[in-house]
């Protein structure tokens, strides 16, 4: 059995997900299991796949009230005596964790129990549970290179000799699609604040929309703008969810977005020219640190949220419509870094520690 551990956002459980399918075709004789909780995004998503979904009961520390975080703290040392007796039952061969709060508890015990740990960290920055758990992992799959080469190793632990940067397991239908030129044909515009959605780029692209056409700039736009927020506006196809992900960026020229990890994966395993505006709220920042990752390789331009105006936005985006070049080189950027087969050979790699490899 391979125990797949977190949860709780998109962030954390689709790429789980991913690696679970790749699981399936690499090691199909073994039984996969997650852990999560019974509120985060898994408790949905991952019965309605066919998984089984053990739940551990663990509120959030950080950021929180005195009296909150004792309170969150003595539920967290009840959740690793529960954890400790989860993976004693369940006997795995190995534990992989993303972060996420019931990730924390099931990491310790693993490593308590002598079952090898993997990690998983998408971000730029780790979040603090995955720092923690740092120590104990036999190895640490990144989706950022730079948190190979950094001196403080995967969110600064020194860990580096452990990391590996294959990827952020994607779900199938990715891959690298190489960028055309326009030729004469209006900008392909998709914006997006994924499924959730993002209220400054929902409030602020009507404006930027307009703004460029008043210029002349000729564009075909699709907006994500998250579900229950559907509000139409004018010369935008507004739509608030997109099934086809890989497609919609194949489409498009230019795509609008935040940076959560799975965003700059999805981005760079199909090659897209970006301009990135990160979450201002992200724990430690991390979605800043994603966005400024790709915009020093030159795959993205990234623009802090309070400078994300409209007519900051209007300015990038009609810069990149009169330079289709700069565009391409932008896009070829992105995809010099896409690993869209990042599930595969993160599940590869991780059988090695179930034949006893270091």
């Amino acid at each position: 059995m391979i125990l797949l551990a977190g949860g709780g956002t998109g962030g954390h459980v689709f790429p789980l997900v991913a690696l679970a399918e790749a699981f399936a075709h690499v090691v199909p004789e073994e039984e996969i299991r997650f852990v999560g909780t019974a509120k985060g995004l898994e408790a949905r998503v991952i019965p309605a796949r066919g998984w089984a979904l053990e739940t551990l009961s663990i509120e959030p520390m950080k950021g929180r009230s005195l009296f909150g975080a004792a309170r969150g703290g003595m539920i967290a040392g009840a959740a690793i005596v529960r954890a400790i007796a989860l993976v004693a039952r369940l006997r795995p061969r190995l534990c992989v964790s993303i972060g996420g709060y019931a990730a924390g508890p099931v990491g310790v015990a693993a490593a308590t129990l002598n079952v090898p740990l993997a990690l998983l960290e998408p971000n730029r920055v780790a979040g603090i549970t995955q720092k923690l758990l740092a120590p104990l992992a036999k190895r640490i799959y990144v989706g950022f290179r730079e948190a190979v080469s950094s001196p403080s190793g995967a969110g600064g632990v020194r860990v580096w000799k452990k990391a590996r940067a294959l990827g952020v397991p994607l779900r199938k239908g990715f891959a690298a699609v190489p960028a055309p030129a326009r030729r004469d044909r209006p900008l392909r515009l998709f914006v997006t604040g994924g499924s959730q959605g993002a209220q400054h780029l929902n409030e602020t692209m009507p404006t930027v929309i307009a703004g460029l056409r008043a210029r002349g700039v000729e564009l075909e736009v699709v907006h994500q703008v998250g579900r229950g927020r559907a509000k139409a506006y004018e010369g935008a196809e507004v739509v608030e969810f997109v099934d086809d992900v890989p497609a919609r960026l194949a489409w498009a020229d230019l795509v609008i977005a935040r940076s959560g990890a799975m965003t700059c994966a999805e981005l760079c395993a199909i090659g897209r020219a970006a301009i990135l505006v990160p979450y201002p709220h992200a724990a430690d920042d991390h979605q800043a640190a994603n966005a400024e990752a790709l915009a020093a390789a030159g795959a993205a331009l990234a623009i802090r949220q309070p400078d994300a105006t409209a007519e900051r936005l209007i300015e990038a985006i009609g810069g990149l419509y009169d330079d289709d070049a700069a565009r391409v080189r932008m896009a070829d950027a992105a995809r010099a870094r896409g690993i869209p087969d990042a599930a595969t050979k993160i599940a590869e790699d991780v059988v090695e520690l179930l034949k006893g490899g270091r």
